[in-house]
C-alpha cells in the first residue's frame, strides 16, 4: 500500500524565486519557505536581503533549475536586461530581441523537493518557460499539494494540472498584488 503524504500547512516551495518579492510575502505571513533560483546572483541577492530567515531556517534556498531530471547539470541563459526572463530555454531568454549569457547550474525535480523538504501546502511556479515540465511532474507525482500557481503559458500546463485532480482556476494579473519589496 502506498500513502499518499499529506502537505505540510506552513511550508511553501516559491519555484523561481526571482527577486525573492513573492518569498517575502510569503515569509511575512509566517510560511516557511523553500525558494528554487537558477540565477546565482539572484541567489545572493536574497540571501542577503532575507539573512534572518535564510539563517533561521524558515527559509531555504535550492541554487538549482527545475529540470526533467536531478543531478545533472545543463545551460541556463541569463538575460540581462530582463532578469526575470532568464530560462532554461535560450529561445525563452531572448524574446523581444534581448541577448543573453549561457551558465551552467545544478537540476532538481519536483519528486527531489518533496523528498527532501516535504510536500507543501502551496507551490508558486513562475520558471520561464518551464512551467510544463512542473506540470508533468506535479501529473506523474502521487504526492499533492492542496494548491498549485503557474504561468499560464499553454494550455498543456492547465490540462496537466486538471487531470492531476486540480479542477479549480483563478486568473491573477501578478502586476496588481501592489506589494513591495
Amino acid at each position: 500500500i502506498t500513502m499518499k503524504a499529506l502537505p505540510t500547512n506552513d511550508l511553501i516551495f516559491d519555484l523561481g524565486m526571482h527577486n525573492a518579492s513573492d518569498t517575502k510575502f510569503y515569509l511575512d505571513k509566517g510560511f516557511r519557505v523553500v525558494a528554487l533560483e537558477a540565477n546565482p546572483a539572484l541567489v545572493d541577492a536574497a540571501k542577503r536581503s532575507l539573512a534572518r530567515e535564510y539563517a533561521s531556517g524558515q527559509l531555504i534556498i535550492v541554487p538549482c533549475a527545475l529540470w526533467n531530471a536531478g543531478g545533472e547539470e545543463i545551460s541556463f541563459f541569463l538575460n540581462a536586461d530582463k532578469d526575470d526572463w532568464s530560462s532554461a530555454f535560450k529561445g525563452w531568454a531572448e524574446k523581444g530581441g534581448h541577448a543573453s549569457t549561457e551558465i551552467r547550474v545544478p537540476t532538481v525535480t519536483l519528486a527531489d523537493l518533496f523528498d527532501r523538504y516535504g510536500v507543501p501546502y502551496y507551490i508558486k511556479c513562475d520558471i520561464e518557460g518551464v512551467d510544463e515540465v512542473f506540470a508533468q511532474q506535479v501529473l506523474h507525482d502521487t504526492r499533492r499539494p492542496d494548491f498549485v500557481s503557474v504561468e499560464a503559458c499553454s494550455l498543456e500546463v492547465l490540462a496537466h494540472l486538471v487531470c492531476a485532480g486540480y479542477d479549480r482556476v483563478q486568473i491573477v494579473n501578478q502586476a496588481f498584488n501592489g506589494y513591495v519589496v
